[in-house]
């Protein structure tokens, strides 16, 4: 079945100079609203501690990054790309009493840019503003495809916490403090697995508060070795507009190796709707 959607690009981008980089967390992701409207979400996490803090006016110390994205939609060989919208803008940092970055924190900001559905290339260029030295260059390509008339899925997010309590997280999402799982890659400190995924038009699909199932799965990226059965989940959920779906994998005995992180939407003979799937790196060497 083709994809409903490209899904989650988490890029983890630095440079390195004199011992010195810029660090940049870079999620970009296609939604989609009640009304089927697309939309890609960017996500901008600097690290603090590799950016250049100067004095501002108020004797404190912060730092600035300059952040430019060119959305260009994909056409055909025969027409030209077509630019859709330009992020431009500066991010900062919060302000300190000190200029030392060991002790500084990751800033962020989430952009959303609305676009129709198509193939795109994201150009990404991010600028110390106070160290121009230091700078991301990356492009990537998203495909943003969200049918009227079928199951509809959001980019299939993996993260590192997901907590209720609101600490430990980096910024808020479905109301739970949240830290993407960078460049989605698990070492052995990291225990647990929560995944998330945006389901549209279940209830034109199966009916008013119809019952579902959902399959979440993490298999061998290699096709020929059969996944463990410890790692799946079946799920049955009610059609609404739009469902969250939420699952914490315990990943504490996965093995080192590539895997794919498969969801799955099944209606109630079993027939797949819709499939969306995740990239996922284990290193878990005891």
């Amino acid at each position: 079945m083709k994809k409903i959607v490209i899904l989650l690009f988490v890029f983890l981008a630095s440079i390195e100079l004199n011992g010195q980089y810029l660090l940049g967390i870079l999620n970009y992701n296609a939604f989609s609203t009640a009304k089927m409207e697309s939309f890609i979400e960017f996500q901008f996490m600097i690290d603090g501690k590799t950016t250049r803090y100067v004095l501002n006016e108020n004797h404190k110390y912060f730092s600035e990054v300059e952040i430019i994205v060119n959305i260009n939609q994909k056409k055909s060989a025969l027409q030209k790309d077509s630019l859709i919208e330009t992020i431009h803008y500066i991010l900062m940092s919060e302000e300190f009493e000190d200029s030392i970055q060991k002790t500084k924190p990751y800033f962020m900001d989430i952009q959303n840019v609305k676009v129709p559905n198509g193939d795109y290339e994201l150009s990404f260029y991010i600028k110390d503003v106070h160290d121009t030295t230091k700078v991301i260059k990356y492009i990537d390509f998203l495909q943003v495809h969200f049918p009227k008339d079928k199951i509809g899925l959001s980019g299939l997010s993996l993260w590192q916490t997901f907590n209720a309590t609101g600490e430990g997280g980096i910024y808020d999402k479905y109301g739970y403090s949240v830290t993407p799982l960078f460049n989605n890659f698990a070492p052995e400190s990291v225990y647990a697995l929560p995944i998330t995924l945006e389901i549209y038009n279940a209830q034109k699909i199966f009916g008013d508060d119809a019952d579902f199932l959902v399959r979440a799965s993490i298999v061998p990226a290699d096709l020929f070795i059969r996944g463990d059965k410890e790692y799946v989940e079946y799920r049955k959920m009610k059609s609404k507009e739009v469902i969250v779906f939420l699952h914490q994998f315990n990943i504490f005995g996965l093995s080192s190796g590539n895997y794919n992180v498969v969801v799955e939407i099944l209606d109630i003979d079993s027939n797949v709707m819709g499939k969306a799937s995740a990239f996922l790196q284990r290193s878990n060497p005891s």
